[in-house]
């Protein structure tokens, strides 16, 4: 039970992290856009 639970906290750490680097550098890499 608790190896699962440990599991799922490390994989949605895991997505988190990855999602905001992609975020990051899908905004270094594309121009300032205005805000809608």
């Amino acid at each position: 039970m608790f190896a699962a639970v440990a599991v799922c906290a490390l994989l949605s750490v895991g997505l988190v992290a990855l999602t905001t680097a992609l975020s990051r550098r899908v905004l270094r890499w594309l121009p300032p856009q205005p805000p809608f």
